[in-house]
């Protein structure tokens, strides 16, 4: 299966809390959830990657995701609304299918929080495990979501300033680690230039006060990354954290950020 095409008309947080997922050969859990608020439908703009393209308004869905899955016999996609109220969908699947070839990998997605209520809280100087997986395999993605919560006494939106690290096959030390949160979706001061859209990294939501304290609207961003160009390659684990600010920087966090997330990986399937 290589492209999900997918119209959605509803309340906007029922839109962005529903998902589509794959159960791929007769599973009985899904390997592939993608979640429709994560993936691009928050705060309803429009914006092109080269995994997920979506022209949106509020309640009001249209997306495209170039994704491929790979089965062998069997692949069921199923939608769900996750909200409180009915959706109209319209969508459809294309892909096509080889029996002369076996797949050499397959997609999983591993997922935490929401956009709304569901968000994972994430304190000062924490380091949050994002994805924890045995391979051989790659990372293909992340799609992530932070809310600083700066809109109360005694809270900044420092949480910004902390980097995403990927430890490779038992290492105790990162072999990569980005300077900052929004370096790692090519941005820069605290998403002031977002949104924005390539076909490997963006920022399809920004809300961005610039200020901390009573009467601020909190900071919010939605951003993705794919490794299509730059996949990071495992051969028997890999970790992917985000910490909340970052100890050797002269920003201090004082107050934690909310934050949900999916990665997406490909496990290398044995030919034998």
């Amino acid at each position: 299966m290589k492209i999900i095409n997918i119209a959605l008309a509803g309340e906007g947080p029922d839109v962005d809390l529903s998902s589509l997922s794959f159960e791929v050969d007769g599973e009985k859990t899904p390997s592939v959830v993608l979640s429709l608020g994560l993936s691009g439908t928050y705060g309803a703009t429009r914006f092109h990657s080269r995994a997920v393209s979506c022209s949106s308004s509020i309640g009001r869905l249209g997306c495209t995701l170039n994704l491929r899955i790979p089965y062998r016999k069997s692949l069921h996609a199923l939608f769900h609304n996750g909200g409180l109220h009915p959706l109209k969908l319209w969508g459809w699947l294309q892909g096509e299918s080889d029996p002369s070839t076996r797949p050499t990998e397959e997609l999983h997605t591993v997922s935490g929080g929401d956009q709304y209520r569901g968000q994972i809280a994430v304190h000062p100087y924490e380091e949050m495990t994002l994805l924890d997986v045995n391979g051989p395999g790659r990372l293909a993605g992340l799609q992530f979501f932070m809310d600083r919560h700066n809109d109360q006494p005694g809270t900044n939106e420092n949480c910004i300033e902390g980097n995403f690290r990927y430890y490779i096959d038992g290492a105790t030390d990162p072999q990569y680690e980005s300077s900052g949160t929004e370096d790692y979706f090519g941005s820069s001061f605290n998403f002031q230039d977002a949104p924005f859209s390539s076909d490997s990294f963006g920022v399809f939501y920004n809300r961005y006060a610039g200020a901390s304290g009573p009467g601020i609207t909190s900071d919010q961003v939605s951003a993705w990354r794919w490794h299509q160009d730059d996949p990071i390659r495992f051969t028997h684990h890999l970790r992917v954290t985000w910490q909340c600010g970052d100890r050797d920087g002269p920003e201090i966090p004082i107050s934690p950020a909310g934050i949900a997330w999916t990665a997406y990986y490909y496990q290398s399937l044995s030919q034998e």
